[in-house]
């Protein structure tokens, strides 16, 4: 009886390391590098919708940005990002004249998959939406104008934003970024009223994933093709 006992504890043990050795087999890729682009919209105290002395407008308000980035996928439902972008923006000191300038980005974020969240992990799906926060810091370099100085500038930044892709293959995605981000009152030289500044982005992004597959794999003792 004893030799019974310990025969299917020893199957139960075998099959329950086959069990986790087959769930670490359910990978997905663990490192990913994108590229986006599209426009962001400049918030400040005289470039608000409304605000007085000056009007909202796509000329006025709306310029573009890219970003770069390098990812991690730490699970199936968080990942980790982080980008260099470059961004500009106009502003008007005065409400009347209006003055451009360019800021280099770096931020992190750290990402929730909802999707799976809702509806556990699907390879073949290819649809998923997610959620995301994130800080960083921007760089404004000093600028001159005929009329006007403008100080170099390094501020912080708070984000968050929501992202969709679509999966073309399992290594590739097409994704739609929403974020909006917070920072330094001082990047438009204008210091009332509010307690900072901030510019909404929507960029269009290409991910691929170099490591890993979105795709359940056979056990390892058996024979199979990647």
């Amino acid at each position: 009886m004893k030799r019974k006992l310990i025969v299917v504890l020893m199957l139960v043990m075998a099959g329950v390391g086959a069990h986790a050795q087959f769930s670490k087999q359910l990978s997905f890729p663990n490192w990913y590098v994108s590229l986006y682009g599209g426009f962001n919209a400049f918030m400040s105290e005289n470039n608000m919708p409304g605000a007085k002395g000056t009007n909202f407008t796509i000329s006025n308000n709306v310029n573009p940005i890219f970003t770069v980035g390098v990812g991690y996928d730490i699970s199936k439902l968080w990942s980790a990002r982080g980008q260099l972008g470059w961004v500009k923006y106009k502003w008007s000191p005065d409400g009347v004249d209006h003055y451009h300038a360019w800021a280099a980005t770096l931020t992190a974020d750290m990402m929730l998959n909802v999707t799976r969240l809702i509806a556990d992990y699907d390879p073949n799906r290819n649809f998923e939406f997610q959620v995301f926060l994130g800080s960083g810091a921007a760089y404004r370099p000093k600028i001159k104008y005929v009329d006007y100085t403008s100080d170099m500038v390094i501020s912080p930044i708070a984000r968050a934003g929501v992202q969709a892709s679509f999966f073309v293959s399992r290594r590739f995605a097409i994704s739609l970024d929403l974020a909006t981000n917070f920072v330094s009152d001082r990047m438009d030289d204008v210091v009332t009223r509010h307690f900072s500044d901030n510019y909404t982005s929507l960029m269009l992004g290409f991910t691929y994933h170099i490591i890993g597959c979105q795709c359940q794999k056979k056990p390892h003792n058996m024979t199979y093709s990647y």
